[in-house]
């Protein structure tokens, strides 16, 4: 694959076309929603663009990229997809976490939590759970719902498929983590794929009936009601409930 074009453009897109480009067609594939994307140039095709155009670019999950890349799909089709994208039609653009063959380490914000049916409560919800393998099968199955510092839902996990809406003001899926933003520069939650069947929560902010949880990979500020603690890492293990909280 040629990195420079005829017209002497670079492959690499710039990061605010690319943002552009996200938020136009609903976070994932146009054609199927897989919020595991990568970048198409339509038309022109890139040997023939002079420019990176957000509007003559559009996002495709590999398996619909390589349908395009061998011909078995016509850029044509793309080009019809791309005015009706299927996220933004289904509001959600959605995945499959990987599978965990044992029950998962999770580091949220620093503490470590392991072996704990449901993970972090909020007056008496769960935000964050796991449950063991269904018959005939060895998939430990993580569920959650994370929201942002407004109390909107950012991210939804059931039985380890995630799912995103159009809502966010952007989400990247890449280099194993999903990094969802309220602002440019504003990162509302992060979370990581990491070896040895473990999740980390690098960053969040996340407001909640009265508790607001902020926090990067080694420390977590709670706030209840108005009233802060800091959390400066930890181990939570083999127990019903790692973090509990209540505001009422």
């Amino acid at each position: 694959m040629e990195n420079i074009n005829n017209h002497k453009l670079k492959r690499d897109i710039p990061s605010g076309v690319k943002r552009e480009v996200r938020q136009r067609c609903g976070f994932g594939c146009v054609v199927c929603g897989n919020a595991f994307i990568e970048y198409e140039h339509m038309d022109p095709e890139f040997k023939d663009a002079v420019k990176h155009d957000a509007m003559c670019i559009t996002l495709l999950c590999p398996t619909c990229h390589g349908l395009v890349s061998s011909k078995f799909w016509s850029k044509q089709k793309i080009i019809e997809c791309d005015k009706y994208p299927f996220c933004k039609n289904s509001n959600t653009a959605r995945s499959v976490l990987s599978s965990f063959s044992e029950s998962p380490t999770v580091v949220f914000a620093g503490i470590e939590i392991r072996n704990c049916k449901s993970l972090i409560n909020v007056n008496d919800v769960s935000i964050l759970s796991i449950k063991e393998p269904e018959e005939g099968s060895n998939v430990y199955r993580l569920s959650g719902i994370f929201h942002n510092s407004a109390g909107n839902k950012s991210l939804v996990i059931v039985d380890n498929e995630w799912m995103i809406n159009n809502d966010n003001c952007d989400v990247d899926v890449s280099g194993g983590c999903i990094t969802i933003r309220e602002g440019l520069r504003r990162i509302s939650l992060k979370i990581c794929i990491e070896e040895n069947n473990r999740l980390v929560v690098e960053n969040i902010d996340m407001s909640i009936d009265g508790v607001v949880l902020k926090g990067g990979r080694d420390e977590l500020e709670l706030s209840i009601n108005g009233v802060k603690n800091n959390i400066f890492g930890g181990r939570i293990e083999n127990c019903m409930c790692g973090i509990s909280l209540r505001s009422v």
